[in-house]
């Protein structure tokens, strides 16, 4: 007596894994996701670690620096004794690169806070209606 079991195929597989879990699988097959979730990362670590990426204060203006000036980085042939500025100056002193940075922070408390209210409110309306 033999036990012959076929072997698993691909949609026995799924049927036994998680919804979540299937729904990031297909997520992943698309490259556009991939790309998104790259880009999403890359937002959440300059969100999460803005006090050491940022060189400047992102609202107090600069002191002893030429308004809207072009970007100045060492790198790239800039004088070494001018200060470094990545995306340059606004019209107000302050270091566009630092603004970008912080505001990382700002739109993924945004994006967060709306769509977990999206979510509660849908979880709201759809245990009073009934649906």
């Amino acid at each position: 007596m033999s036990n012959s079991t076929p072997a698993p195929t691909l949609k026995t597989k799924l049927a036994h894994q998680s919804p979540a879990r299937q729904a990031l699988r297909r997520l992943l097959l698309h490259r556009s996701a991939r790309t998104g979730l790259v880009i999403l990362g890359i937002l959440v670590i300059f969100a999460v670690f803005a006090d050491w990426i940022a060189p400047f204060d992102p609202i107090k203006p600069l002191k002893g620096v030429v308004r809207r000036s072009a970007p100045c980085i060492h790198l790239l042939g800039c004088p070494q004794d001018k200060p470094q500025h990545l995306m340059g100056i606004d019209g107000n002193n302050r270091d566009l690169f630092s603004r970008i940075v912080y505001g990382a922070q700002y739109s993924l408390i945004i994006g967060v806070s709306t769509i977990s209210l999206a979510i509660l409110l849908c979880g709201i309306v759809r245990d009073y209606v009934g649906v």
